[in-house]
């Protein structure tokens, strides 16, 4: 070894071989310094994976739905019509990648999860991963009634459309008086009652659906209802209540008798809605004198009914649901019949009653 000074500050310089040993201290030191560096980038690694999964967690559930996921929750994004457990299923795919698609997705599960009726569309399970949300129910092979109306489709018989409002009757009944908690749909309408193989009639879509008080009065919300089935006060001042429910419910009613969607294109024209002109065939049920209709004003009334069926219909059954859905579409809630009373008239356990002979604005 050699040594020089430079400015006060001795200079080493290496002139003599290093010995074996030097090199496998440096050869150890070396290994040592990656494994640390490895070890290191792990952690690092590991620790960015938590807190993306704590993240998503946050995203998509709270301790309030975990038992809610837990139900049978599937570990990828299945296609419509996949085969488990031997049934035919449907599928539905939520936005991703915004706040109202995780919303919608968590309602619906929690809302579905504690309600169980025949005539409320069954969720199978569901899926969810940071971007996309699926939710699985079973499969309902004859589509939407809303298919059937504006659609295309063989136009249905009267008893299976008898049944289809019956069926919806039962479904709204059950989510305000049948369940644990009241209900409130928001968004009931052709497109939302689905018909399985044998047309039975099942409420489906549950991701505006709201638990409610049952002795509370109407809840501001944010109108999230579609055009035409709303209720005036649901419009004007977001005021969802089991009365607005019942509004939608006789609305799709006239549509079943009728056949026509609230909207249709030919009444639009003549400044009308579907609820309007079936008002205008009721006019005064008070030609009829006391105790029943006359057949003169029944006649009239009953032009309303769909063409299609050739008058091949019940006229007792048509006469209920057109007065039951003017009686629920009453522009005032408080004059809008409970779904009781509704229900006793398709049932006939009560008569029809007589209606305002103004139509209402």
């Amino acid at each position: 070894m050699v040594g020089a000074c430079v400015k006060g500050h001795r200079l080493v310089l290496i002139s003599e071989p290093i010995s074996g040993s030097q090199h496998q201290v440096e050869k150890a030191t070396d290994s040592w310094l990656k494994w640390q560096l490895i070890v290191m980038g792990g952690v690092v690694v590991l620790v960015a994976i938590i807190v993306d999964w704590l993240n998503y967690r946050s995203e998509v559930s709270t301790p309030e739905t975990e038992r809610d996921f837990g139900r049978r929750k599937f570990r990828d994004c299945v296609r419509r019509n996949m085969e488990v457990t031997g049934a035919r299923v449907a599928v539905k795919i939520l936005k991703s990648g915004s706040d109202r698609g995780i919303k919608d997705y968590i309602a619906e599960v929690k809302s579905l999860s504690q309600l169980r009726h025949r005539n409320l569309v069954a969720l199978i399970g569901c899926c969810h991963k940071k971007d996309k949300f699926a939710l699985v129910y079973e499969f309902m092979s004859q589509g939407s009634l809303g298919d059937h109306l504006f659609k295309d489709r063989p136009l249905l018989p009267w008893e299976k459309r008898y049944n289809i409002a019956l069926g919806l009757g039962s479904a709204v009944h059950y989510l305000q008086k049948g369940g644990n908690q009241c209900m409130i749909h928001r968004d009931i309408k052709s497109n939302n009652i689905m018909l399985n193989e044998n047309f039975e009639a099942k409420l489906g879509d549950f991701s505006t659906a709201r638990p409610v008080d049952r002795t509370r009065g109407p809840e501001a919300t944010e109108a999230v209802e579609t055009i035409g089935y709303m209720a005036p006060e649901y419009v004007q001042k977001g005021e969802a209540s089991k009365e607005s429910d019942v509004f939608s419910f006789g609305v799709v009613l006239l549509e079943i008798v009728c056949w026509k969607c609230v909207l249709d294109s030919e009444l639009r024209e003549r400044g009308l809605n579907l609820v309007q002109w079936v008002w205008e065939h009721y006019g005064s049920p008070s030609l009829a004198g006391r105790g029943q209709f006359s057949l003169r004003w029944r006649k009239k009334f009953l032009e309303v009914v769909d063409t299609g069926l050739c008058k091949d219909f019940d006229k007792k059954q048509a006469e209920a649901l057109l007065i039951v859905g003017l009686w629920c579409t009453h522009p005032i809630a408080a004059s809008r019949p409970t779904i009781e009373e509704a229900m006793d008239v398709l049932n006939f356990k009560k008569k029809p009653p007589k209606l305002s002979t103004q139509e209402p604005r």
